[in-house]
């Protein structure tokens, strides 16, 4: 398991309140299962061996942002 808090790469010019939300592009599709709670992040693995991709969007009431990672189990 790994927690990233989100509030260390995002934030508000204006000092606003973030809404996070994540989305795990992979195969196999439950190798990684993302959460968040607040601003943590958290990834649970399965196990298996495999590779995909980790968005997350970052938003407010004016706009949005995307950020994302790579992630590889061998």
């Amino acid at each position: 398991m790994v927690n990233v808090q989100l509030d260390q790469y995002f934030s508000d010019p204006e000092g606003g309140e973030l809404t996070y939300s994540v989305q795990w592009y992979g195969y196999p599709e439950d190798l990684v299962s993302p959460s968040i709670e607040g601003s943590q992040l958290t990834l649970t693995f399965s196990g298996e061996v495999g590779d995909g991709f980790v968005e997350i969007i970052a938003s407010n009431d004016n706009c949005e942002t995307f950020g994302g990672f790579e992630v590889r189990i061998f």
